[in-house]
């Protein structure tokens, strides 16, 4: 192969001779001047080559291009043509284009960042044979594997400390509940034991005015008060009469 310096039509043409096409030529040419492999290097030079491939539709170059640009190497720096061109090479199934479109999305450049695409397009790639995408794909997965391991671990620990705080809200309510209930059937018997000795008491202060002359109405009126109170007579017994004290008139009734 010549030393190319300058590249005129007819250089180009000389050189397009050992390739299937021209522009198979003008990628490979594109190539050397970007290294120095036997051109000179030349990186606006290697651009150019790429970008006459490139509107002819070639793939390769459409993915070198749009390396070009996202690094702002021989063109000036443009993510929004290196996605495109990269992107055009992709979809025409070139594996440099899809490993470069899957680095663009893993860290977001000229992109959104998305991981699964980035992985979808690695992918790709990995199975045209390309061996960094085998490699990223790789990472890619592991990446992806250990966040999920995470975020089960992660969600694990959550639920656990949400069923200990709910266990420990309802065993203190619980506790407050078994509280209140104690002083409430506390506060039945009071009122309970109150009621019966309340009832005695009124039982008793109705037999001694009985016993004070007050008749046998009253006397009556007493024993009624004890059944309410719950005082219990025996069946068949008649209270005693009470004799009135010498000297106190015992009062008719009716």
């Amino acid at each position: 192969m010549p030393v190319l310096v300058e590249y005129s039509n007819m250089d180009i043409m000389a050189w397009a001779g050992g390739f299937e096409s021209l522009e198979e030529a003008w990628c490979d040419l594109g190539v050397r001047s970007n290294t120095g492999d036997g051109v000179a290097l030349d990186l606006a030079a290697a651009a150019t080559m790429w970008r006459n491939a490139a509107d002819r539709g070639h793939a390769e170059s459409q993915a070198r291009l749009g390396w070009c640009y996202q690094l702002g190497k021989g063109v000036e720096q443009n993510s929004e043509l290196a996605v495109a061109w990269t992107r055009k090479a992709a979809d025409a199934g070139c594996a440099l284009a899809q490993y470069n479109m899957s680095l663009f999305c893993r860290v977001g450049l000229g992109v959104v960042k998305d991981s699964a695409q980035a992985e979808a397009l690695s992918r790709r790639a990995a199975d045209r044979g390309h061996a960094g995408a085998r490699l990223m794909l790789a990472e890619l997965v592991a990446s992806r594997e250990a966040a999920a391991a995470e975020a089960e671990a992660a969600v694990a620990t959550v639920t656990a400390a949400a069923v200990a705080a709910l266990e420990a809200r309802v065993s203190e309510e619980f506790a407050t509940l078994r509280a209140q209930v104690a002083q409430l059937l506390e506060a039945v018997r009071q009122q309970a034991a109150g009621g019966v000795n309340g009832g005695l008491h009124a039982a008793a202060a109705a037999t001694a005015g009985a016993a004070a002359g007050a008749g046998p109405g009253a006397v009556a009126g007493a024993a009624a008060a004890a059944a309410a109170a719950g005082v219990k007579q025996e069946p068949g017994v008649t209270p005693p009469a009470v004799k009135p004290e010498p000297g106190v008139k015992r009062q008719k009734t009716g």
